[in-house]
């Protein structure tokens, strides 16, 4: 699925990947304006580096910062030694296309060109910001092997046309619906629901019943008898359907809008009875991925952690399924991905896809520089284990694994999950059971 990171990249190459913005008095306005710029869902991450010489590893903690990892995580997990190399890893894994670096004129020549290699071998545009007093013969003669040439010096204002301007947030909280059953549900929030409420519900609710209705349908075809669909493939598609929202008013709206769907093609997905003031048997309508939820997992150096921890979280799988998962179980859609595990289909979202997408970097790094094409008498770089363990070469334990997610949990506050929807039931509305 994807490739080892590149350790080399062209002079002329870097040159290209490389723009000089100038601040000539170094001014907060630069650093305010750039930096409202940050926006690592949408590609852009604004870097604030130590100055001096500082050493590599140090570098790579400010990049890695940047892109959301805690301050202080590399030691904390145990990866001190990998800086420099993961924060390489997380920029492709995001999907960084812009990496900005404010008064990069105090770091040395040397971090300038480790900087330019970096960035060149994630595919990430690399912008240094400086002041004109700073930039020397030295600074020059970084990007270019000979000196002859420089990347195009502009005014830093300039960046502000050529960077992605962030994405307008959604104002306020999702409405609150009203919690009936779902042949009541769309009626109920209109009636309940002032216009624009009202409008950004049906605008969650409508695709998702259509993408069920289409799903269902697909089920319940001629030749497609209903008796292969179990309550587990129901749960999952419930998984698929609502992994994403922010809100228990939104997976109330989503779970809802799955049943409506279901039922225009003569399927009754039925959810365990809930209790009033005791929890659900099987069923939580609490978010899995809040933006809290979210920005914990993304604090995580390690890719491996960061990956378990995530499909934990969105799955609710438990260590021994995480440690049979196969980098082939893995499949880029898009912003989003799929995973195959236990013959069910889940949904990554794209909040967490990166995670999952540096863990499979960490495992073909390991998998080079063991230099062996094929882990653990596997055949193939899909066929091997997604997790790696520390030694090179070699496969993560079911408890070793348990024991990174139980770190993992531990140090950001985001516990593991169990299944997303237990206790499903899926009649055959047109006659029999499934």
């Amino acid at each position: 699925m994807t490739s080892p990171t590149s350790a080399a990249a062209t002079s002329s190459g870097l040159s290209a990947a490389v723009g000089v913005l100038v601040d000539p008095d170094d001014t907060g306005e630069c650093v305010a304006e750039l930096g409202a710029r940050h926006d690592p869902d949408h590609g852009v991450v604004v870097c604030h580096p130590r100055s001096g010489a500082a050493p590599l590893p140090v570098l790579g903690e400010d990049v890695l910062v940047a892109l959301g990892k805690r301050p202080g995580g590399l030691v904390a997990e145990g990866v001190s030694r990998r800086g420099w190399a993961l924060a390489g890893m997380w920029l492709r894994a995001e999907r960084i296309e812009h990496l900005v670096v404010l008064r990069a004129h105090l770091l040395p020549p040397s971090r300038w060109r480790e900087l330019a290699a970096l960035t060149a071998a994630a595919g990430t545009k690399l912008w240094l910001v400086v002041h004109q007093g700073g930039l020397g013969t030295g600074h020059r003669a970084a990007l270019d092997g000979t000196g002859a040439g420089l990347a195009p010096v502009r005014p830093w204002r300039v960046a502000l046309a050529l960077l992605p301007t962030p994405a307008e947030p959604v104002l306020g909280p999702f409405p609150e619906v009203p919690d009936v059953e779902f042949p009541l549900f769309r009626t109920a929030a209109r009636r309940l629901l002032d216009p624009a409420g009202f409008a950004r519900v049906d605008a969650v609710y409508r695709p998702t019943l259509l993408a069920a209705r289409d799903l269902a349908r697909r089920w319940t075809r001629p030749g497609t008898g209903l008796a292969s669909i179990d309550p587990h493939h129901a749960a999952a598609a419930l998984q698929r359907h609502t992994i994403d929202a922010t809100s228990l008013d939104e997976v109330l709206t989503r779970v809802r809008a799955v049943q409506a769907g279901f039922c225009t093609a003569g399927v009754f997905l039925k959810l365990p009875r809930r209790r009033p003031g005791l929890p659900a048997a099987g069923v939580s309508y609490a978010p899995r991925l809040d933006p809290v939820t979210v920005e914990r997992l993304r604090g995580l150096c390690s890719p491996t952690a960061a990956a378990a921890l995530a499909i934990a979280r969105v799955t609710g799988l438990r260590s021994a399924a995480l440690r049979s998962l196969r980098v082939r179980d893995v499949h880029d859609t898009g912003p989003d991905q799929l995973l195959i595990a236990e013959r069910t289909l889940y949904r990554i979202p794209a909040p967490v896809a990166g995670m999952v997408r540096a863990a499979i970097l960490e495992h073909h790094a390991q998998r080079v520089a063991h230099d062996d094409p094929a882990t653990s008498s596997e055949t193939g770089a899909g066929g091997a284990g997604l997790f790696v363990g520390t030694e090179p070469g070699t496969v993560i334990g079911e408890q070793a694994l348990q024991n990174v997610l139980d770190r993992g949990a531990a140090y950001t506050g985001v516990p593991a999950l169990g299944p997303v929807f237990r206790g499903v039931e899926v009649h055959d509305l047109r006659g029999g059971w499934a």
